[in-house]
Formats: C-alpha cells, structure tokens, sequence
C-alpha cells in the first residue's frame, strides 16, 4: 500500500471518528436532547460539523462530557491536516520545478518505456541523478519515479519549455527512447 493510500485511510477513519465522537457528544447535552424531529437530527448534524472548523457551536458542553471534548479537540486536527495536505501538494510541484531547473550533470530520459526505464535504473545504478520527461506518465511509472528518486516532469519532450524544465541544456546526457 502505497503513502498515500495509508495518509487517505487514516485520515478518513479520524473523520468518522471525530464526527460519531461529536454526534454521539452533542446528542447527550440536554439543550439538543429537549428538540424533537427534524430539528433534533438537524441540530446534531449542524453542531457536529461546526466541530470541524473549531467551533462549539451552542456553547460549552456539561463538563462530564468528555466525548464530546474529544471530537472538540479531534475534529479541528483532522481539519488542519487536510489543509496543510493540500498546501503540500500544491507547492511540492513548484519545489520540485525549482530544484529541477537547478540541477547540472544529470540524465534526462524522454521516455519511460522499457528502454527509458532501463537506463534510468543504470544511471542511478552509477550515482547519476535522472530526470525523466514523460508526456502522460502512467500510476506505475509516477511510482518508478518516486521509488527511485526520479525527477519527472509532465510534458513532450519535442517542446523546447519541457526541455527547459527538465534543465535538459545543463544535463551530462540527454537519452530518447
């Protein structure tokens, strides 16, 4: 299994807990155990997602409340880390442009066929940093990529911007497979 299917696993099993946590909570205090229906039901669910965003809604819960203290202190965590996530992912993609664009004396494969492939195990079998272009790489080579501290950059490599993306001018060899 890969990081990111483990990252998504426990990230959504922190949601369902921290919003059966905040249900289950809030469902105890009095003040939303008095409304009947609809109005119970959407209270809870109302109050439950506001713990997301930090808030107890309603004001505090009874202090033997202790469930929903931890969905209080839960829910706003899983928040948090979904968003650094997603800032994470957003900038990786320009770090790794600007490393890139940096990098001197390495390999630069077009392609990651078999051939492409193969020499790119060689070159890092050497020592030799790689950057590979491919123009629409599968799951499985992102995955040769990332195992084997490939640099890839998305693109046709008959485009002279891609070739300046992989910093092809400044690469020791440049291999087309």
């Amino acid at each position: 299994m890969t990081a990111d299917r483990v990252f998504w696993l426990i990230f959504l099993t922190l949601v369902i807990t921290a919003a059966a946590l905040g249900f289950y909570g809030w469902a105890q205090e009095p003040a939303v155990r008095e409304l009947n229906g609809a109005s119970y039901w959407l209270s809870l669910i109302r109050k439950t997602l506001a713990l997301f965003m930090g808030e107890m809604s309603g004001g505090s819960p009874t202090p033997n409340n202790i469930t929903l203290y931890a969905a209080g202190i839960l829910a706003p965590i899983v928040t948090i880390s979904a968003v650094l996530r997603a800032v994470v992912e957003v900038f990786v993609d320009r770090i790794e442009s600007f490393i890139v664009r940096r990098m001197r004396g390495h390999s630069v494969v077009c392609g990651l066929g078999d051939h492409g492939t193969a020499f790119a195990l060689s070159e890092i079998n050497k020592g030799q940093s790689v950057v590979a272009i491919e123009r629409n790489p599968t799951s499985a080579q992102r995955t040769f990529c990332r195992l084997n501290s490939v640099r890839l950059v998305e693109g046709d490599c008959t485009q002279s911007s891609v070739l300046e993306a992989a910093a092809a001018g400044k690469a020791r060899r440049v291999i087309i497979c």
